[in-house]
């Protein structure tokens, strides 16, 4: 599903290219251009877009969807350190607290799961922290790698989608998923 997003999103973004330069009215509409050492800078994202899809697919597949949200609450977390980390950008106490009381969250959350149904997938909790982390990459990549594109969503966007049409066939191979398009 998420490949055939990538190729309709690029598919897209390419039409709207042709039609901005057919019609004057239009022409404030980002112009695509492929550009291998655009798609190459961009690359670090869409490796990460790839994760983040795969391990929110595979959290979901291993936990209850009540769970699946307990364990996604740790986006925040990731974001705030990765913020700092990458981005040698502060944040205030109170950010850092409202983690910490996340984070406690998340533990009662693992805590009780296995209490109460016996039934928790470790695999499907470690896939959900690997998720959160992998959506805060995102936004904190996101935001590095925008100024490569002249600080243009529509076109980080674009590049995204056109690297993850080659990346996701090589998961939708390892993941049984080929036989499902067409």
């Amino acid at each position: 599903v998420t490949w055939f997003q990538c190729v309709f999103g690029l598919a897209t973004g390419l039409t709207l290219t042709i039609v901005s330069k057919q019609h004057s009215s239009l022409e404030t509409l980002p112009r695509f251009t492929a550009d291998l050492s655009t798609a190459k800078k961009i690359l670090p994202l869409s490796i990460i877009f790839i994760g983040m899809i795969t391990f929110n697919n595979l959290a979901l597949k291993y936990l209850g969807v009540a769970f699946y949200t307990v364990g996604r609450s740790l986006t925040t977390v990731f974001n705030m350190l990765l913020t700092y980390a990458l981005l040698n950008q502060t944040t205030s106490l109170q950010a850092i607290l409202s983690c910490c009381v996340i984070t406690s969250g998340f533990l009662l959350g693992v805590n009780q799961e296995d209490q109460s149904s016996g039934t928790i997938s470790y695999f499907g909790v470690g896939c959900g922290i690997l998720a959160s982390l992998f959506v805060a990459l995102n936004a904190v990549f996101s935001k590095r790698l925008l100024p490569e594109v002249s600080n243009n969503p529509f076109l980080l966007n674009t590049y995204n989608n056109l690297n993850g049409c080659f990346l996701f066939i090589p998961c939708m191979f390892y993941f049984g998923d080929i036989d499902r398009v067409g």
